[in-house]
């Protein structure tokens, strides 16, 4: 499947990336560092929500696109978060498991602290899980 990628910098701080394949899905990287809920919130006021980042080839290809541009954001929240129980994308609230595919960091999930629910994307497109409050940039998608 070929997939081409379009880098679109804008000049309110919001990136839309759009992915051409089977389906569109538009992303957008949105450069004002905020909370994990402030993201969702904003996300889904402005688009659909937060994003589900499902491939972690695109994420590497985004990530060379982005650098070539300057565009260095990483990590970005992304729509996943655990409801104690187990991981969930934030649109719909389908687990992440349901997917059968993990991108999980070595060593991630872990729940330093007891305090880490909201999960991330590193710029490699592996996930991560950070505390809610923490403040990083965010990938939205319609």
């Amino acid at each position: 499947m070929k997939l081409n990628v379009v880098l679109l910098l804008c000049l309110s701080g919001v990136v839309p990336i759009t992915f051409s394949a089977q389906r569109t899905t538009q992303l957008f990287f949105i450069d004002q560092a905020v909370s994990w809920p402030d993201a969702q919130k904003y996300c889904r006021t402005k688009y659909t929500d937060l994003a589900r980042v499902k491939d972690p080839s695109v994420l590497v290809e985004l990530n060379k696109i982005a650098a070539s541009k300057g565009f260095t954001l990483w990590p970005l929240w992304i729509g996943l978060y655990n409801d104690f129980y187990n991981w969930r994308w934030s649109f719909n609230n389908v687990s992440q498991t349901s997917i059968n595919l993990t991108l999980w960091y070595p060593g991630e999930p872990n729940n330093y602290g007891g305090h880490e629910s909201c999960g991330g994307i590193l710029a490699a497109g592996n996930w991560a899980d950070w505390n809610c409050a923490l403040q990083k940039p965010f990938i939205c998608y319609n």
